[in-house]
């Protein structure tokens, strides 16, 4: 992930981020099942998508402490 993308995750709100990774959550699902009945052309793309959803889990839990205090 580029550090623009990086920038734009940090800037957007909470609502955003959460369609975010539920987006990539799906998407990692049905790659995960099409793997077996097709083999992916791009073996990095699955890849990029966990640390992207990391990425955004890891700036949702950030933005939850920093509300707390």
């Amino acid at each position: 992930m580029k550090n623009k993308e990086k920038t734009a995750l940090k800037a957007s709100d909470k609502d955003e981020l959460i369609r975010n990774a539920a987006a990539l959550s799906d998407k990692l699902a049905q790659m995960h099942v099409s793997r077996y009945t097709n083999p992916p052309k791009n073996l990095r793309e699955q890849r990029a998508m966990r640390r992207k959803l990391a990425v955004i889990l890891t700036l949702l839990r950030e933005k939850e402490l920093t509300h707390e205090k």
